[in-house]
C-alpha cells in the first residue's frame, strides 16, 4: 500500500480502495484478524472543526501532518468506527464518510467491482468524480490517498507486533521454554 499511494497511475490508487475496504470494513477484516494482541488502533485526524475546508479531505484534508501549516496542533485521534464515520466530504447537502468513499471506489467505480450504473447512495460520488480532478486524478481517488496514508499511520503497531509474532514463531531460540 505504502508503494501504491504515490502512484502517478489512476489504477494503482483505485486499487487502494479494494485493500482498504478488506483491511477496514469487511465483516471479518484483516486488521481484526491480525490484531490478536487487541492493540489499540488509533486514527490521527484533522479536527474538522478546525477548518470546515479540512472536511473536504482533498489529497491532506483529514491528514493532520499534511498541507495545513496548524493542523498538527488540532488533531484527534478515532478508533476504527469513528475513522470510518469521519465526515470528507459536503456536496449538495449529503455528507460522505471515509466508509463512503471506500466502498463507492471498491463496489462502484472500480478497485473490486464496476458498476455502470450506480446505486442512488453513489451517484452523487460518481458525479464528483467526473466533476473534480486534483493533481490530475480525479477527487475521490486523492481522498483514497489520505485515507491510506491516516490508515498505514495507525495500523504500523499492528504490522509490528504481527512482525514480532511471525519472528518468534520461526525462531526457536526465542522460544520460552520451562
Amino acid at each position: 500500500m505504502a508503494d501504491m499511494v504515490d502512484s502517478p497511475n489512476e489504477i494503482d490508487v483505485l486499487d487502494l480502495a479494494g485493500i482498504l475496504r478488506q483491511i477496514l470494513a469487511d465483516k471479518y477484516s484483516l486488521l481484526a484478524a491480525a490484531n490478536t494482541n487487541k492493540l489499540p488502533v488509533k486514527f490521527r485526524v484533522t479536527d474538522p472543526e478546525w477548518d470546515k475546508f479540512a472536511a473536504f479531505g482533498f489529497e491532506f484534508g483529514i491528514m493532520p501532518d499534511g498541507i495545513y501549516p496548524h493542523a498538527s496542533d488540532t488533531a484527534i485521534e478515532l478508533n476504527l468506527d469513528q475513522f470510518l464515520a469521519y465526515q470528507l466530504i459536503h456536496y449538495f447537502g449529503t455528507v460522505y464518510t471515509v466508509l463512503d468513499v471506500i466502498k463507492y471506489a471498491a463496489q462502484t467505480a472500480g478497485a473490486i467491482h464496476y458498476d455502470i450504473k450506480p446505486k442512488a447512495d453513489h451517484v452523487q460520488l460518481h458525479n464528483l468524480q467526473a466533476e473534480i480532478s486534483i493533481n490530475g486524478l480525479p477527487g475521490t481517488l486523492q481522498m483514497l490517498r489520505s485515507i491510506t496514508r491516516v490508515t498505514l499511520e495507525a495500523i504500523q503497531p499492528v504490522i509490528d507486533d504481527v512482525k514480532q509474532q511471525n519472528m518468534v514463531a520461526h525462531n526457536p531460540a526465542l522460544w520460552i521454554m520451562p
